[in-house]
């Protein structure tokens, strides 16, 4: 009886809890270089059509670049987000799984929120704090 019997060791248990993939931590490095590079890929498109430095640059100037920055990446990261929520089965294989997807999903999602409220403070906050509502 006692024979068959295994001592589970701590080290057991850290092994049996610890996440399990392929390739170790290259996965999570290749989901941050997509997030990136995506975030990158919008900037630059944004670039493209504006300056991040107006001239003459004012508070009121800069904030119109910001609002349209601000816009771009949230609507960017949302659509990013939306299209991976189809699921679509060619990025499964790069990002090395439905739940590195799902991951990737989650974080373009909420950036995506987070530039959106950012846009929307920025367009209707400051003339909300100036005193004209509308």
């Amino acid at each position: 009886m006692g024979s068959h019997c295994h001592k589970l060791r701590l080290s057991d248990s850290a092994n049996y809890l610890a996440p399990q993939t392929r390739g170790g931590n290259s996965t999570v490095k290749y989901i941050k270089w997509t997030f990136g590079s995506l975030f990158l890929l919008l900037s630059a498109a944004w670039l493209l059509a504006d300056t991040f430095f107006p001239d003459p640059f004012t508070y009121f100037s800069f904030r119109s670049v910001f609002v349209q920055y601000t816009g771009v990446i949230g609507i960017g990261m949302m659509s990013a987000a939306m299209l991976l929520s189809t699921r679509p089965n060619w990025m499964e294989r790069p990002l090395n799984g439905l739940d590195k997807m799902y991951r990737l999903h989650k974080w373009s999602g909420i950036t995506g929120l987070i530039f959106s409220i950012s846009h929307w403070w920025f367009a209707k906050g400051t003339k909300w704090m100036v005193g004209g509502v509308g």
